[in-house]
């Protein structure tokens, strides 16, 4: 029977850079070590370093999430890792306070402003949540904030 390391190392592609983990993942490798599942560059820090110490991650230089190569991976806080992602634009709201978004403003929005005036009249008429939300082609909960100006309060 293969070690624990043969066993994680069979699933790695090791190149001049990365290392990629081609076995099952999500975003990130993920290994099974007994009846856990962990992230393969969580193993692949521990197998070569040893345990990781309460409260860090293992963060990775690289930015690539499949990546197990040791030398790319190093530990760090919450703090140190959103600081990370900021510093390299990983993060939609980079540093400092979060922009304003709203109605047309906010980068994922499926309403236009006629469309929330149009649903607020068509709720007033009794139209419901689901037969809008099926109209106007999103959510539910969406329709709901709209009609309860919960969102889109400047229109």
């Amino acid at each position: 029977m293969f070690e624990l390391r043969d066993r994680f190392y069979a699933h790695v592609a090791k190149g001049d850079g990365c290392w990629e983990w081609t076995g099952s993942r999500d975003r990130y490798g993920l290994f099974r070590v007994g009846k856990k599942i962990k992230k393969a560059h969580r193993s692949a820090w521990e197998m070569e370093n040893g345990p990781i110490p309460d409260g860090l991650f293992v963060l990775h230089r690289c930015d690539n999430p499949p990546c197990v190569r040791p030398d790319h991976l190093f530990l760090g806080t919450q703090t140190d890792n959103m600081q990370d992602a900021a510093t390299k634009q990983r993060r939609r709201y980079r540093t400092g306070p979060r922009p304003e978004y709203r109605g047309t403003l906010t980068p994922a929005h499926k309403l236009s402003e006629a469309d929330v005036v149009r649903i607020r009249e068509l709720s007033e008429r009794g139209w419901t949540l689901r037969r809008l939300a099926l109209e106007f082609h999103v959510g539910q909960t969406a329709i709901f904030k709209v009609v309860h100006r919960q969102s889109w309060t400047h229109v």
